[in-house]
């Protein structure tokens, strides 16, 4: 695991075009208007899940939104909610985060913390590491609340506030699974996904990090 501070530099032995790899237009991070679109897109699905817990477990809240949670506990819970959501990513990484290849950032430009994978994994690894947070977080507490008859007013803003979080790992994930086969080879370089059909020889197998081992 490294720890860097600002985004993480391209690999400039990596050369995606010139070793045919395939760039998915998609997944791009500096497209004009896109923090607008997913701003919105977070705003509605904060609402969005503030209305199904309302709907299905009644009884997390005690009284109005701001009423139960106050803004020093909602500051709490975001912070404890970014730390949590990463580690979740870090954990998803190939090797569980422990390689070389994980990095833990600080986006000063952002002011906000990030976990990425310098290297290259599976589709399927990806989809993984994309979705364990949303998830963990907000998908498992809602239905242990729904089925279980668990709820914790804390529990429920933090599965709130990360669901809403989540509206990045959500488009990479769809992203990912509609316009990347199953069996490729996924890496980021330049804000993009790039991909490519990993060929592997009889009796291969493709270890966790996606490169053919004997």
């Amino acid at each position: 695991m490294r720890f860097i501070f600002g985004m993480l530099p391209d690999d400039p032995t990596f050369d995606p075009a010139g070793a045919g790899w395939k760039i998915v237009a998609s997944s791009t991070t500096s497209r004009p208007g896109l923090l607008v679109i997913f701003s919105l897109a977070g705003a509605a699905v904060f609402l969005a899940a503030i209305a199904a817990w309302s709907v299905w477990v009644p009884n997390a809240w005690h009284g109005a939104f701001t009423e139960a949670y106050p803004l020093g506990t909602f500051l709490v819970c975001v912070a404890i909610g970014i730390v949590i959501h990463e580690s979740l990513h870090l954990f998803a990484h190939p090797f569980f985060g422990l390689s070389a290849q994980s990095v833990v950032g600080f986006w000063p430009k952002m002011m906000a913390p990030y976990v990425s994978f310098d290297g290259q994994m599976t589709r399927n690894r990806l989809l993984l590491v994309s979705l364990t947070p949303f998830l963990a977080l907000s998908v498992l507490p809602f239905l242990l609340a729904v089925f279980a008859g668990y709820s914790n007013t804390y529990v429920a803003l933090l599965a709130i506030i990360n669901a809403s979080a989540s509206i990045w790992d959500i488009h990479l994930a769809i992203v990912a699974a509609t316009s990347i086969p199953a069996d490729a080879t996924v890496r980021a370089h330049s804000g993009y996904l790039w991909w490519h059909k990993v060929d592997r020889l009889p009796g291969s197998r493709l270890d966790l990090s996606g490169k053919s081992c004997p």
